[in-house]
């Protein structure tokens, strides 16, 4: 139930790639079907050498999409989209309780969110660079106040991340690895 919520729709809004999550769901699914569909007395001591076969399979299909998951989480955090939807995500897994290579997975995104927060900046300022002798103006904008407007709107772009990052990430940022190793 948890890996569902884990691998639910927020994550596929901010990977895009639904379809890829939609595999890693079939195969929990899956998991949980055959475990549930065993066609013998789970407690009956003479088929406990069948049912441990059955939670070996188990266990052994869990870590294989455990590390799965894993993977597409790290491929995920490194092509964000936007790091205020990246933190929103970040956020959201912190509420579900997930453990193993998940939890450890997720527990170190903080810093791939920074990383996409300084693309996101390096972007703003270059369409700043770019444009500010001739900012794009609306129509019948005075040139003064069309420039203003043009600018408040590219520093609107980061302001709600930035503040999100300096009122939320103390927390984030102490569970990073680094900063155990800092100090």
């Amino acid at each position: 139930h948890g890996f569902h919520r884990f691998l639910g729709g927020k994550l596929k809004t901010v990977t895009g790639d639904p379809e890829a999550i939609d595999e890693v769901i079939n195969r929990v699914t899956d998991m949980a079907r055959a475990a549930r569909s065993v066609e013998f007395d789970i407690f009956d001591p003479k088929r406990f050498a069948d049912w441990q076969v059955v939670v070996s399979d188990f266990e052994r299909e869990r870590e294989l999409v455990e590390k799965s998951a894993k993977a597409f989480v790290d491929q995920s955090f490194k092509k964000l989209r936007s790091a205020e939807d990246a933190f929103d995500l970040l956020s959201s897994f912190e509420r579900i309780e997930s453990s193993g290579a998940i939890g450890r997975t997720m527990s170190s995104k903080f810093h791939d969110i920074l990383e996409q927060f300084t693309r996101e900046i390096v972007e703003t300022r270059n369409m700043f660079d770019h444009a500010q002798h001739q900012p794009p103006l609306p129509k019948n904008q005075p040139p003064v106040a069309g420039a203003i407007v043009w600018s408040r709107s590219l520093f609107s772009r980061i302001r709600k991340t930035m503040t999100r990052l300096q009122t939320d990430a103390a927390e984030a940022m102490a569970r990073e690895p680094l900063a155990d190793a800092c100090g």
